[in-house]
């Protein structure tokens, strides 16, 4: 799926195995996934972070869409 080394934490998340809702094109199920990174997940924060530091804008990543990942990035891009 990605190309650098997965944090400690990964295998550890609930997402782990959750493809379908975590890289859905259906709004249903990422609702769902976003929902599982709020109420069950310990390592949002972490998984956020990894997503913006190796720019993963595809799937939901500490709790955040693609579209909301992509917004994130170029925040943070036009703040540096």
């Amino acid at each position: 799926m990605f190309n650098v080394n997965a944090p400690y934490w990964f295998d550890e998340a609930p997402c782990v195995g959750e493809d379908e809702l975590f890289f859905s094109a259906h709004p249903s199920k990422r609702r769902m996934a976003v929902a599982m990174c709020e109420n069950v997940c310990e390592h949002t924060e972490e998984c956020l972070k990894f997503a913006l530091e190796n720019e993963q804008t595809v799937g939901v990543w500490g709790g955040k869409t693609g579209p909301d990942l992509v917004r994130l990035s170029e925040v943070l891009q036009s703040v540096d």
